[in-house]
């Protein structure tokens, strides 16, 4: 991960995708196949974190519409991020 404010959990992959955190845990239940739902790029005691860019980009190959493509992770801000 080379920008932390990239990073989402399903709550916030919904409101991206305009659905409810359970749709998007129902969508990466489904398991693999052509078009899976992206790997966790961790997962936290707290549950699954994405990086919303691999998100957005299945969700752009599988026709689904993106409500938010300017996402910018919850607390973060320039001075937040260590690079």
């Amino acid at each position: 991960m080379d920008d932390a404010r990239f990073l989402a959990g399903p709550k916030e992959i919904g409101a991206v995708l305009g659905v409810q955190a359970n749709t998007v845990n129902a969508w990466r239940r489904r398991g693999d196949g052509v078009q899976a739902f992206p790997a966790p790029i961790v997962t936290l005691a707290g549950g699954n974190v994405w990086d919303i860019r691999d998100v957005i980009a299945w969700a752009d190959a599988t026709g689904r519409t993106v409500c938010q493509r300017d996402y910018t992770a919850p607390g973060w801000s320039p001075t937040s991020d260590p690079q």
